[in-house]
């Protein structure tokens, strides 16, 4: 097997880019896997960290933070590293999409919506049998041990058939997301993330595909969470549609249907966190018709 895809849109003579997150935090496992990546392979690689704030084993939050940065980096190498089931029998792959990004990682959801949104994976590989492994018998490092040497060889000019063994691009382990659904009370969305400014967000834009024309800008409405009271929202655009202290219901800059509070946090007003449920209803009103939502 050869790759499809190898550097497409890098500048000639640019050092290739790794770019990285984990749930490391900022001590030395992150410093061991930028080092595991660099050395011997490639010690001039450029270096991106991405974040590695990612709360520990939270696949989700990380799957969420990497499908919102990668897909607005050019052609690269992406490790990251959330994988409480280091050790265990899940898979350890290297999977290329048709933009030239190529991402190392576990295969537990973590990689899958990225994969999704840059097109689909175009190659898979598995890293079981790779000889890009220097400590052969250690099971319990692999960012340093496997996913960071794989990552420095891609960025170094190896190919995936040179790191490991073949395998379905159909076969990527999906990341489980709630998709909003309506009901008799109104649309029912479970929070996905929260942000650093208190952003709820709801859905991803492939997820909304499914709804009906729900939403037109200016449309008030209400929302609540499981016991809590009913608060005011409107639809709009951006934070500026609703006067200050008040909630906008609206698409952010990758499409996901988000609930924001102008100049305050929405998920401490509402009292939520990742996991919880969400009930809106929408009772018309729009001071425009232009549709928000297809």
């Amino acid at each position: 097997m050869t790759d499809p895809i190898v550097d497409i849109g890098r500048a000639a003579g640019a050092p290739p880019l790794v770019a990285a997150l984990t749930d490391y935090g900022a001590g030395p496992y992150r410093a061991l896997l930028e080092a595991s990546a660099r050395y011997p392979q490639a010690p001039h690689l450029q270096w991106l960290d991405l974040d590695h704030s990612i709360p520990l084993g939270d696949v989700r939050a990380g799957a969420l933070t990497l499908r919102r940065t990668v897909p607005h980096l050019p052609p690269c190498v992406c490790v990251a590293v959330v994988d409480p089931g280091v050790g265990t029998e899940r898979r350890a792959i290297a999977v290329a999409t048709p933009t030239g990004h190529r991402l190392v990682g576990p295969d537990n959801g973590l990689l899958e919506p990225t994969v999704r949104r840059l097109g689909g994976a175009v190659a898979l590989v598995d890293l079981r049998a790779t000889t890009f492994r220097p400590h052969r018998d250690a099971r319990t490092f692999d960012g340093r041990d496997l996913f960071g040497p794989v990552a420095g060889a891609l960025a170094a000019g190896a190919t995936l058939h040179d790191v490991g063994e073949e395998a379905a691009p159909g076969s990527l382990v999906a990341l489980a997301l709630p998709a909003p659904r309506e009901t008799s009370e109104g649309l029912v969305a479970v929070v996905l993330e929260i942000d650093a400014f208190g952003t709820v967000v709801l859905a991803l834009d492939d997820q909304l595909a499914h709804l009906p024309h729900l939403m037109r800008l200016g449309e008030s409405g209400t929302v609540r969470a499981d016991g809590g009271e009913r608060r005011g929202l409107r639809v709009g655009q951006t934070f500026a549609d609703v006067p200050w202290g008040e909630l906008v219901l609206y698409l952010d800059s990758d499409g996901a249907l988000a609930l924001a509070r102008r100049e305050g946090s929405a998920a401490k007003l509402l009292g939520v966190r990742a996991g919880d449920s969400l009930v809106i209803a929408l009772d018309g009103d729009p001071t425009t018709n232009e549709p928000q939502v297809a």
